[in-house]
């Protein structure tokens, strides 16, 4: 059952809760508050790179100068966007946080200029509504700034309109708990084939809503739209478009079964082997670094690799090979292993011999408990 949050009563408490949650939502990796208050910040107060996106998102969270708690309006928007374009690194997408409620003639502008490409950015809002919703599916927020909460939350099910933006879309799918059974590489496969499904359901069979619910091991898909059996895709001799090819991949992940009944009915049950997954405590890993340059391909091969790791595993062993790789490329794979291995799982870590800078590798991290590092004879 959903509850009602009030917003924080200031807008720095507001920019706070908005860099956590958004933190949350992009798995903790590049997420950075823009400046400290009075710098120009073009218009942006967080910014980050979601997973496996090459681009930045900024957020601006409404309030800053003194008009905390008003209502947005497009000539806002519009300024702010101004702003944002000057913002370095380039951003992919640009979000408008507020305390407003939502508001159709809003979303509506940021969709139309996003369709004009008026900006080199996509532009997006989020309402209160939209903000609360995603808050209260997360546990750490919660504990954080309303400590006097206790949401019971539906958190695994969600229903998108047309006007739905695929950011509060990917948001659903970041919700912790939501998919503990399936590893990162999955889960984004999972977040790519509902985005394809939808996105049909709406163009293609003229839905109104497109309903999502998890269910354990089942992932239901529901739309009002024209009926058509998806699975059909890829008895085709052609298999090249984005939906058919993403839909050949999880069918390798997950068993289809798809009927009609006033609306259409898409549900997918994982069938990975259970019995092995849980059973297995330790999971090997085989890193060569010996030809990785620069911090970005080495966040790119730690991300891929990491993401693989089960989640319900208890033991991860990593070995890594290459001629003393530099230490900004070691330090760069442990600050993203931080933060995507979980919390219970412990990390043992094989090292090249030799490594100058062993010792100044274990005091850097020699409060996270979860590390071992082993020098290789």
């Amino acid at each position: 059952m959903r509850i009602n949050l009030s917003p924080p009563t200031n807008w720095n408490d507001f920019e706070s809760l908005c860099y956590h949650l958004w933190k949350s939502i992009w798995g903790d990796l590049t997420s950075h508050q823009s400046g400290r208050s009075g710098q120009r910040q073009n218009g942006v107060d967080i910014y980050g790179r979601p997973p496996f996106h090459e681009h930045f998102t900024g957020i601006q969270c409404k309030g800053k100068n003194g008009n905390y708690g008003k209502t947005l309006t497009i000539k806002e928007i519009d300024n702010e966007c101004n702003k944002a374009q000057n913002f370095q690194p380039q951003l992919d997408t640009f979000i408008m946080a507020t305390t407003s409620p939502r508001d159709v003639v809003v979303q509506k502008h940021c969709r139309q200029i996003t369709f004009q490409k008026k900006y080199c950015f996509e532009v997006d809002t989020w309402s209160w509504d939209d903000i609360e919703e995603e808050v209260q599916c997360r546990p750490e927020i919660m504990e954080v700034f309303y400590p006097t909460e206790k949401a019971s939350v539906l958190v695994n099910e969600v229903r998108l309109s047309r006007i739905t933006s695929s950011n509060k879309f990917h948001a659903f799918f970041s919700r912790p708990g939501l998919l503990d059974y399936l590893n990162k590489y999955n889960v984004d496969l999972l977040d790519m084939l509902t985005y394809e499904m939808a996105i049909n359901a709406f163009d293609h069979g003229k839905a109104t809503y497109f309903n999502v619910t998890i269910d354990g091991h089942r992932i239901i898909y529901k739309d009002n739209g024209s009926k058509f059996d998806p699975t059909t895709l890829v008895n085709k001799e052609e298999i090249n478009r984005g939906g058919s090819v993403t839909l050949k991949y999880a069918m390798e992940v997950f068993e289809f079964n798809y009927r009609y009944e006033r609306e259409n009915i898409l549900e997918l049950t994982y069938i990975g082997d259970d019995s092995v997954v849980e059973n297995q405590e330790i999971y090997s890993l085989e890193l060569n670094v010996q030809d990785v340059f620069g911090r970005r391909q080495t966040e790119d091969l730690a991300i891929r690799e990491i993401i693989k790791i089960p989640g319900t595993v208890s033991r991860v062993v990593i070995d890594i090979f290459g001629k003393s790789p530099a230490v900004s490329i070691v330090y760069v794979f442990f600050d993203v292993l931080q933060n995507l291995i979980k919390k219970d799982q412990r990390v043992r870590v094989y090292l090249p011999s030799g490594l100058i800078y062993y010792n100044n590798l274990v005091n850097k991290f020699k409060d996270e408990s979860r590390f071992e590092f082993v020098l290789k004879e």
